[in-house]
């Protein structure tokens, strides 16, 4: 394949491998050992060619969320289905996928959906809006991942100013 050839391809994609390398190392071993292997759905390689909204499923530990799971719509036309909506999206406003900073400052970022009009754009959640953009723009990325059911969690507001999110309870292992 020619180096831009098809830039948007979630399974081959720069993104993709720097989550599950660098950034997966990057990780406290305490953080490690709650993840879980997931099963994520993506946009098949033959779609480019045949626009037939293709899908398959690959192993990774950290990804991108799919423009379904974000709970976009309006995009069907030109995107496949790439899982399922998370509840913790549905029926909420746009602004709840926005992606900040812990001061305050909104960021845009990539989803792992491919938009298949053209080879290298990718669907991104936009601090204003949803929309696409090329595969090789900076763009902010939302790390996702799963975590086991006795994942020790808790709420806090002192970590992004004001809202209140999710932390893994780094729990004491010394015997």
């Amino acid at each position: 394949r020619r180096e831009n050839e098809n830039a948007s391809y979630y399974e081959e994609s720069t993104v993709d491998a720097y989550l599950n390398m660098e950034f997966w190392d990057s990780l406290s071993s305490v953080t490690k050992d709650c993840k879980l292997d997931s099963m994520i759905e993506v946009t098949d390689l033959e779609s480019y060619d045949k626009w037939n909204y293709k899908t398959h499923m690959i192993s990774r530990k950290v990804f991108l969320l799919s423009s379904t799971e974000l709970g976009v719509t309006g995009m069907e036309s030109v995107t496949a289905k790439e899982g399922l909506p998370l509840s913790y999206f549905e029926g909420k406003e746009r602004n709840r996928k926005v992606a900040g900073f812990a001061e305050g400052r909104k960021s845009p970022y990539w989803t792992r959906t491919p938009d298949l009009v053209e080879t290298c754009l990718v669907l991104t959640i936009g601090v204003t809006a949803i929309g696409v953009g090329t595969a090789e723009i900076h763009s902010g990325i939302r790390p996702a991942f799963c975590m086991g059911k006795q994942t020790a969690i808790r709420l806090s507001s002192d970590i992004v100013q004001g809202e209140t999110v999710y932390v893994i309870e780094e729990q004491d292992i010394r015997m």
